[in-house]
């Protein structure tokens, strides 16, 4: 099992999730292609404002898994629709991930995030996140 990973625990109606980020690794297609993996997860985007990394958003990617949607931000000739994918592809872009291959799971915690609709499991949704701060180098 990845360390970098989603764990769930339920004490009914709540589900209490840990998730374990991944360290910060700089978007490029040669740390993609050595670091990330081709399985489904969460991730977030940052962005490198002056030494302070800015979250731009927290996605999810199933099919085809983290290392394929990544490397579809970067490639300039793929028309995956994502926000401010030039933007990413010019700036100094760092992400990190947590896997999942449930869709439930990667729903509520994305629902956690930002605010879109949940698995509707559960009445309440908690969430501890577990993270190094580190990047990756």
């Amino acid at each position: 099992m990845n360390q970098y990973n989603i764990t769930l625990e339920i004490k009914a109606p709540v589900s209490y999730y840990r998730v374990h980020w991944s360290p910060f690794i700089r978007l490029s297609k040669e740390r993609i292609r050595s670091t990330v993996p081709s399985e489904a997860g969460i991730f977030q985007v940052f962005l490198n404002k002056k030494g302070n990394l800015d979250l731009l958003g927290t996605h999810q990617a199933y099919y085809g898994g983290l290392r394929s949607i990544f490397l579809e931000i970067m490639d300039e000739d793929c028309q995956v629709s994502f926000p401010d994918k030039e933007k990413l592809r010019s700036e100094e872009t760092y992400i990190r991930y947590a896997l999942s291959s449930s869709k439930d799971v990667l729903r509520d915690i994305l629902h956690h995030f930002t605010g879109s609709e949940s698995s509707g499991r559960f009445e309440e949704i908690l969430v501890e996140e577990k993270e190094t701060m580190k990047v990756a180098r």
